[in-house]
């Protein structure tokens, strides 16, 4: 037990996992990283076990959590010349648990838009994005693409697939079956009023903050309370003009776009793909 961590919850971005990961962080054998998204094995892979095991708030507790999202960002850009994110994961611990949370294909294409439009990372409009093959948020909600490709290297008893409408629904239901899976006590006390992230719309400036924020992670060093965060981030980056909507035309191409993917992530795996409309 202890480092290196046993427990991973890969995905997908923009589907609950930060919700979840407070959840299942209440346990008192369970230790998150901190930041949760250490993103060792993709981004930070260069810098070692050493700076990895020291992101754990405490690295000999009975199971360690990495929620980092970018592990199931499978795309060109996304790959690494060495190994892929599964063969240095089963490198680290190849009996690692892993779990992937799945939310509404189009809604999530459409929020991890929003998401990077609010780091700065593109000013293009989602309709021109959505038609552009090499649009990563649809690879990335491609969920049949990105378990499978998993599962060349994991056994399919590593691998507990959710569904975000499910976790929304009945959250402390959804925890404990993650706790049952990782071998711990599920019959433990639970808050569900823990932090979520939220959409919001930036300023010009604001985007730029954030990209400088997100690259240095200044706004998850533990010395910042979340509430301080939170008023800092009114301040400085949240714009008061509401969050656009996606427009009609482009919710019907990508309904269209990610069909047969939803039909075989259903036949194949069992997911309740009837939950997305």
């Amino acid at each position: 037990m202890g480092f290196p961590p046993s427990a991973f919850l890969i995905g997908a971005q923009k589907a609950g996992t930060t919700t979840l990961a407070n959840l299942l962080g209440q346990h008192p054998d369970l230790s998150l990283a901190e930041p949760k998204e250490p993103d060792y094995l993709s981004n930070q892979y260069s810098r070692g076990l050493e700076w990895y095991k020291e992101r754990f708030i405490d690295p000999e507790a009975e199971v360690l959590l990495d929620a980092s999202t970018s592990y199931t960002l499978a795309s060109p850009k996304y790959e690494y010349e060495d190994k892929s994110i599964p063969e240095r994961l089963y490198e680290l611990n190849p009996d690692a648990k892993l779990i992937y949370i799945m939310r509404d294909p189009v809604e999530r294409t459409y929020s991890g838009y929003l998401h990077s439009k609010r780091y700065g990372r593109t000013t293009q409009s989602f309709s021109a994005l959505i038609r552009n093959k090499e649009f990563h948020h649809i690879f990335t909600s491609d969920y049949y693409k990105q378990i499978s490709r998993w599962l060349e290297v994991f056994p399919r008893e590593s691998l507990l697939l959710l569904l975000f409408e499910d976790l929304k629904e009945e959250p402390e239901a959804a925890a404990r079956e993650c706790l049952e899976f990782l071998g711990l006590d599920s019959d433990v006390e639970m808050s569900t009023d823990v932090y979520m992230n939220k959409s919001y719309n930036t300023t010009g400036f604001g985007a730029k903050l954030n990209g400088l924020l997100r690259k240095y992670r200044f706004i998850n060093v533990k010395w910042i309370p979340q509430r301080l965060r939170e008023r800092l981030k009114k301040t400085f980056i949240v714009s008061k003009e509401p969050v656009e909507k996606m427009s009609e035309e482009d919710r019907i191409y990508l309904q269209e776009h990610f069909r047969p993917m939803n039909e075989q992530l259903k036949r194949q795996y069992g997911v309740d793909t009837n939950k997305w409309s």
